[in-house]
């Protein structure tokens, strides 16, 4: 529904409209304040079957739970106050082994800890490990029925 056929809907100008609107992505998107937040971790998780991709921040830390949860962000810097001083931010991150967090984080934080999500380890090894059973497989198949011919 666009903004002009929501003002003649309501009755009200089309500057009402947009200064609403505005008001709702300045509070929807406002940078995350990450004071006092020593250690966090980030990942990205799909709503409605992949096509739509949100961005949740946890304190690690925190006693209950503290989480914030934002549309995508395709850069990790945009987490991060425009006006907060790099002594500040967060000492240690915990994300998965996507290249833009790996990348984001050396850029803005080069000096703090990196942990890779646990999870995320353990599929990679799995992963490389079938991959490496199957080749290994494959290369003695191979070598058995050149033999065989001969």
């Amino acid at each position: 529904m666009t903004l002009k056929y929501t003002a003649h809907l309501l009755g009200v100008s089309w500057d009402t409209i947009k200064e609403i609107h505005t008001h709702h992505l300045e509070c929807q998107y406002a940078p995350l304040s990450l004071e006092g937040v020593d250690s966090i971790g980030i990942d990205e998780f799909a709503v409605r079957k992949g096509h739509v991709y949100k961005t949740i921040v946890v304190d690690l830390r925190a006693v209950g739970f503290s989480m914030w949860v934002r549309a995508r962000l395709r850069c990790f810097g945009r987490i991060l106050e425009k006006g907060q001083t790099k002594e500040a931010r967060p000492q240690v991150y915990r994300t998965d082994l996507s290249a833009a967090f790996i990348s984001s984080v050396l850029e803005n934080c080069p000096n703090a800890v990196h942990v890779f999500d646990h999870f995320h380890v353990v599929k990679l090894v799995n992963e490389m490990r079938s991959w490496t059973r199957y080749v290994g497989r494959n290369i003695t198949w191979k070598k058995t029925s050149t033999s065989a011919k001969s």
